[in-house]
């Protein structure tokens, strides 16, 4: 826990968005101010999916409903925050529930996954939660592509067979993964 004026080390300072390095060049060099503009003067600082406020404190129930947490403390003395990634009581649809705490953090999402198209209705300001979500099915087609390209490198030069069929000229499982072998 930390008291309510204490700095988190978070607020108040420009975070950088986690952009794979090979895709950071495809971004306008102005995207941190169209970031914010999307943000904070269209978005109101809220998520625009959601509508949970921007660096506000809480927890979700499985069912994806936000709860605030909220400080303890008397009068506004000595108020102490949770922590994110602690479990902390929220206040839920049928009284108190003990939920994982998050800091949420607005980010913009691009509707076709695609950095250069920063058209206005091209972007929305969501939540860690609601961005992710939307990303979920092209997030695992991108692993998956990876994860195909990192096996054809370790393959490379044997085209496609194990270093056992490649020896011998058996059928190798990994053709019907990767293809027949050209010769």
């Amino acid at each position: 826990m930390h008291s309510a004026g204490a700095s988190t080390g978070t607020l108040g300072r420009a975070r950088l968005m986690p952009i794979r390095p090979e895709n950071r060049a495809r971004y306008p060099k102005d995207w941190p101010a169209i970031s914010r503009r999307i943000r904070f003067e269209r978005a109101g600082n809220r998520c625009e999916q959601c509508g949970v406020q921007n660096h506000q404190l809480g927890g979700r129930t499985p069912d994806g409903q936000w709860h605030p947490a909220h400080p303890t403390g008397e009068h506004a003395l000595g108020l102490q925050w949770p922590e994110p990634a602690s479990h902390w009581w929220c206040e839920g649809p049928h009284g108190k529930v003990k939920l994982r705490i998050v800091r949420i953090v607005l980010t913009v999402a691009h509707l076709d996954h695609t950095p250069e198209n920063c058209a206005d209705e091209n972007l929305r300001a969501w939540c860690q939660r609601c961005h992710n979500l939307y990303d979920a099915k092209a997030r695992r087609a991108g692993t998956r592509a990876r994860a195909f390209a990192d096996q054809l490198v370790l393959f490379e030069g044997m085209a496609g067979r194990c270093a056992t069929c490649h020896q011998h000229g058996c059928k190798c499982p990994m053709d019907a993964f990767l293809g027949p072998p050209p010769w």
